[in-house]
């Protein structure tokens, strides 16, 4: 398995590094798909992060892919967090649990966004 070292600055709370040369090494790569996480969700106005430090980051990992797949637990929808960063149609695809009400799957779907019920079948 090949591994990329593509971040500056440590972050002691989560395995993670971020910052401006993390952003820059990030600019330098393509991947055809991105699977992020989110803190968040609205069906309405899009996906959040808790972490203000990422937030360019993710824009970053989210410029250099072909398709963007979010996960999330359906209970984390009509929860905002403290940082935007999609809306629905940026995202391609949701990936989610059975308990995400199907206004909210529609209003996704009006948007463009492919929803998957992980372990539902679809």
């Amino acid at each position: 398995m090949l591994r990329i070292a593509v971040f500056r600055r440590f972050c002691k709370e989560f395995p993670s590094l971020y910052g401006p040369l993390t952003e820059h090494n990030l600019g330098l790569l393509h991947v055809d798909r991105l699977f992020i996480g989110c803190t968040g969700a609205d069906s309405a106005n899009g996906f959040y992060a808790s972490d203000m430090q990422l937030f360019a980051q993710i824009q970053a990992m989210m410029r250099i892919a072909n398709h963007i797949v979010v996960v999330s637990e359906s209970r984390k929808f009509s929860r905002k967090s403290f940082v935007h960063y999609a809306r629905p149609a940026e995202a391609h695809t949701l990936v989610t649990d059975a308990g995400l009400p199907p206004q909210e799957r529609r209003t996704l779907e009006d948007q463009g966004v492919a929803v998957l019920i992980a372990g539902g079948g679809e």
